[in-house]
């Protein structure tokens, strides 16, 4: 399952777990649209253990807050 954030017309941003070496993984990656218009994952990114994605969402919480 993946969920997908549309930047613009022509990038968006997939957010989905992957699994490598039996592990699995949050990875939040930029897409854009190809001359096919065909999605295709970029190298810019973040990818981060499972177990840190509490920790993620707090930070971005909190930086949320302290803009407002």
């Amino acid at each position: 399952m993946h969920k997908d954030i549309k930047k613009s017309k022509e990038i968006l941003i997939r957010v989905e777990v992957k699994e490598y070496k039996e592990h699995e993984y949050l990875d939040v990656r930029t897409m854009m649209l190809n001359d096919q218009d065909e999605w295709r994952y970029t190298k810019k990114g973040v990818t981060i253990g499972l177990d840190q994605v509490d920790e993620l969402v707090e930070a971005i919480q909190e930086v949320m807050k302290a803009q407002k």
